[in-house]
């Protein structure tokens, strides 16, 4: 019992490892491309967010949750989280610089807030399991 528990509180602390680490490769990229490549914002979210996912998909599955599910269907489950929260992501990011014409950095980083707990919750209850 008390294993199990530390089992759990070391997989949460290693999810939010993995959190941070693809938080800066999806910034570094999303700020790269419009920074470095002046690439639209809209875009450079869409690569950032890619590389993120991928990220994501690798370290939590090797690292954080050590799975040994199928990769096809595990990917699908965690390709179909991800779109989910890409989508509810965007239109916060949107309506962040278009609506409320806040700047775009700051947008971002409240666009992705609203990813990161929407999707910790969609992985472990639904990809993860």
């Amino acid at each position: 019992m008390i294993y199990s528990r530390l089992i759990k509180h070391e997989q949460f602390i290693r999810y939010c490892v993995v959190g941070l680490i693809n938080t800066l490769v999806t910034l570094g990229v999303i700020f790269v491309c419009m920074k470095l490549f002046k690439i639209s914002y809209v875009y450079s979210n869409a690569i950032g967010y890619i590389a993120g996912v991928i990220n994501s998909y690798v370290l939590n599955k090797l690292w954080t949750f050590n799975s040994s599910n199928s990769v096809a269907k595990e990917f699908v489950r965690f390709v179909a989280v991800f779109i989910i929260c890409y989508g509810i992501q965007l239109v916060v990011l949107l309506l962040m610089t278009e609506l409320l014409d806040l700047k775009v950095v700051l947008s971002q980083v409240i666009a992705m807030i609203v990813y990161t707990f929407i999707n910790f919750l969609a992985n472990k209850y639904f990809v993860y399991t």
